[in-house]
């Protein structure tokens, strides 16, 4: 995944890339959305949308090149995440990439018959 300029892809709000390799195609997408220019602070997500590419190091290679142009280039100071704790793939994902838990929402979201956290 690269971007010439990811400054401009996002502007004001934000950009959603996709995550292709070459070996499958197109696998997924990573989202990069800025939620306060003055705060200086964004949310990033990502989806692996091909289960026979989860697994793989997709996600999180797209969001450290992701993170490794809202810092420097963006000028973001902070960046979060949200996962559904049941993700545990997502939760490892995120740790790989330097993200640590700060807030644990109990059970605030409902999938499956039942209530789930949100990391």
């Amino acid at each position: 995944m690269s971007h010439p300029d990811l400054a401009a892809a996002i502007g004001d709000a934000a950009a959603r890339l996709g995550i292709e390799v070459p070996e499958a195609g197109l696998v997924g997408c990573i989202d990069l959305s800025v939620d306060s220019w003055p705060d200086r602070t964004g949310s990033t997500g990502t989806m692996i949308g091909d289960p026979a590419a989860r697994g793989k190091g997709y996600g999180t290679e797209a969001k450290m090149l992701l993170l490794g142009h809202a810092f420097p280039r963006l000028n973001l100071r902070r960046v979060y995440s949200k996962v559904y704790g049941f993700y545990e793939a997502s939760l490892r994902c995120q740790k790989r990439c330097g993200y640590a838990e700060e807030a644990r929402l109990r059970e605030n979201i409902f999938r499956d018959g039942k209530y789930h956290d949100m990391v």
